[in-house]
């Protein structure tokens, strides 16, 4: 993969902010991906059924089903053999995956994404900076969405 690649993707992430689906293997709704804090179905509303950490249909439960590093259905399970269904007009998109041993061009980091939408979204970088930060607001996303719900 090149940059021209890495760039055309990122884009394609910030395009579709709000379009992109979750949906476990189970079949349950886990809400829309969307760096907007404020949407009722955003896995970034700590308010909201898909972005508590209290919710037990929420990526950012790690006690629930569907979050943590041990939930079954979780996209932060590195072992996890169903991960969520990533789904854009209605077409699935591939796995929101950590697990290494499923195929790359398949799977997309939860984690990454939302650095990519939020940096996108909040920051005053330019494009150059928000695409060259895109791997190290992986590691950030975790922590700005546990401030946002705990209030630090």
């Amino acid at each position: 993969m090149n940059s021209q690649d890495i760039i055309q993707g990122i884009r394609a992430y910030i395009a579709l902010d709000g379009q992109m689906v979750i949906v476990a293997a189970d079949g349950t709704y886990l809400g829309i991906i969307t760096a907007d804090v404020s949407h009722p179905e955003s896995i970034c509303n700590p308010q909201g059924n898909y972005g508590s950490i209290y919710s037990t249909t929420s990526t950012q439960n790690p006690n629930s089903l569907y979050g943590g590093a041990h939930g079954i259905y979780s996209p932060y399970n590195p072992h996890c053999v169903q991960p969520p269904q990533l789904i854009v007009n209605n077409q699935n998109a591939g796995v929101i995956s950590i697990n290494p041993h499923l195929p790359q061009r398949e799977r997309h980091d939860l984690n990454m994404i939302l650095g990519i939408l939020l940096g996108a979204r909040y920051s005053a970088k330019s494009m150059a900076e928000v695409v060259l930060d895109s791997y190290s607001q992986n590691r950030a996303t975790s922590a700005w969405l546990m401030n946002q719900t705990l209030g630090f």
